[in-house]
């Protein structure tokens, strides 16, 4: 077998201080420059894409394995998916660049066009190794002036597919068994999440760990797998839909630098700071 010529897919690409920050349609966006690290995955795992859309208790679309349309307006990086026969919605992602404060914003927007039960989308990002994920969890002990906790998982450890909801409802949308259906990911449910907020620390440069975060109000869970990915999830929205509704959140991530001891401080200050 001979080699050939091979143009792989436009992207478009935005500085952001030292780094740039490449759209992947479907795979969502990557960031290079800044490092010679690598940050994410890769080659087709990258950070903050729509991996699932599930509804009416089972799954609806892979959205991740469309392919969208790409286009820029103004700022931002326009990223569309046109309804499918499992699917019926318009499906949007606006990225933008916030460059003095090293962060990147998801502006999600879906408008169904049929009446779905508990909709929910399924934002995926996914890590090299080489970063340690914390999870921003209720604080279970019996103090009462411990509210949160951060909650670390290991690589390959023994509890590697782990989900936090917000609260006693959202629990019951993680338990009315969409997630048992192909493919299946069989989540053990820990406590609520105390915010919706998660972080990836990386294990030899302190200016290339990551903050992630979402509004309260939309996101009913986090998760985590962390065997063969070191992977990262938000579930947002979870609502009975109508035709004609529209859905709309925004996710944030931002690249910081921080050490070990003061990072889940840091991205507390900036979770406080952006939802305010």
């Amino acid at each position: 077998m001979s080699f050939k010529p091979y143009t792989p897919p436009e992207i478009l690409q935005s500085p952001m201080g030292d780094w740039n920050v490449n759209i992947l349609g479907s795979n969502g966006l990557r960031l290079t420059q800044g490092t010679h690290f690598h940050l994410d995955e890769g080659p087709d795992y990258a950070y903050l894409s729509i991996y699932r859309a599930t509804a009416d208790a089972c799954q609806i679309d892979i959205v991740r394995n469309r392919e969208p349309v790409i286009s820029a307006d103004g700022a931002d990086a326009v990223v569309q998916w046109q309804p499918c026969a499992n699917h019926n919605a318009h499906l949007e992602v606006r990225y933008r660049t916030i460059e003095d404060q090293l962060a990147i914003e998801m502006a999600i927007k879906v408008e169904t066009l049929q009446s779905y039960q508990t909709y929910e989308l399924f934002v995926s990002s996914y890590f090299t190794p080489y970063h340690t994920p914390r999870f921003a969890l209720q604080d279970t002990s019996v103090d009462p002036t411990i509210s949160l906790r951060w909650y670390e998982t290991t690589w390959c450890g023994p509890h590697n597919d782990e989900a936090w909801p917000r609260d006693a409802a959202a629990r019951q949308v993680f338990l009315d068994g969409h997630w048992l259906t192909e493919p299946a990911l069989n989540w053990t449910l820990g406590a609520n999440y105390a915010l919706p907020l998660m972080t990836q620390q990386h294990r030899f440069g302190p200016s290339m760990s990551i903050i992630s975060m979402a509004r309260r109000n939309d996101c009913i869970g986090l998760s985590g797998y962390n065997g063969f990915h070191n992977s990262q999830y938000f579930h947002l929205f979870g609502r009975d839909t109508n035709p004609g509704d529209i859905l709309e959140t925004t996710v944030r991530m931002e690249i910081v630098e921080a050490s070990d001891d003061k990072l889940n401080e840091l991205a507390v200050e900036r979770y406080q700071a952006w939802d305010a």
